[in-house]
């Protein structure tokens, strides 16, 4: 229901069309070969975000922009890069702009898209595309510690110093927002768990 073949299909794709395009996106995630920034991402976040549609519910076509935009909002990802977001919006319209069906939800993917970047959402689908994000942010001790290890890899070509002084960067603005995710249930789920996770790697990375 909530994966891009059936969306597709919602919307008069042919099956084999909407296979063939499901594919070549999950394709390119592979091709990147990262570590974090992969399609196991996409599926957590995916997942993440079908709980929260639960309690913060969207009108259905909104809710097929969203999950769009998940399947697609990392899509280019390139470490060394400052513009992946848009990039991938980009990406995402080039891909599903044939379609002539999806003509109207291709502005609010790629708004959703981006809001992934600048992480100031100005709708629920926003929030809850930021909050399924960032959501690893708020996991146990084990997920977070193999979520740092990968982002690490991800940036190895970074000389140390230089990376733990920018990721201490990163990590101190979250925890100097009033609050890190903007739905009710991501705040009453993680924002505690974020806050320690954050913390205890800043000490980490600041006692190396």
């Amino acid at each position: 229901m909530f994966n891009l073949e059936d969306i597709l299909q919602r919307y008069q794709v042919m099956p084999q069309e909407a296979a063939a395009c499901a594919q070549t996106v999950q394709a390119r995630y592979d091709a990147n070969g990262l570590p974090y920034h992969n399609w196991q991402h996409v599926l957590h976040v995916r997942e993440t975000a079908v709980e929260l549609l639960a309690k913060h519910p969207c009108d259905g076509t909104t809710q097929d922009a969203l999950f769009l935009a998940i399947g697609f909002h990392d899509v280019i990802y390139d470490p060394w890069g400052s513009d992946n977001e848009e990039k991938s919006a980009v990406w995402a319209r080039e891909i599903l702009s044939p379609f002539a069906s999806l003509a109207a939800l291709l502005p609010l993917v790629s708004t959703l898209i981006l809001d992934t970047k600048t992480h100031q959402p100005q709708s629920i689908a926003g929030q809850i595309i930021v909050d399924a994000d960032l959501a690893i942010l708020g996991s146990d001790a084990e997920a977070y510690q193999h979520y740092t290890q990968s982002i690490g890899e991800e940036y190895a070509w970074v000389q140390a110093e230089t990376y733990r002084h920018g990721r201490v960067q990163v990590l101190q603005r979250f925890l100097q927002r009033s609050e890190i995710f903007y739905t009710e249930t991501g705040r009453a789920r993680w924002e505690k768990q974020a806050r320690h996770n954050l913390q205890q790697e800043i000490n980490r990375l600041n006692n190396v």
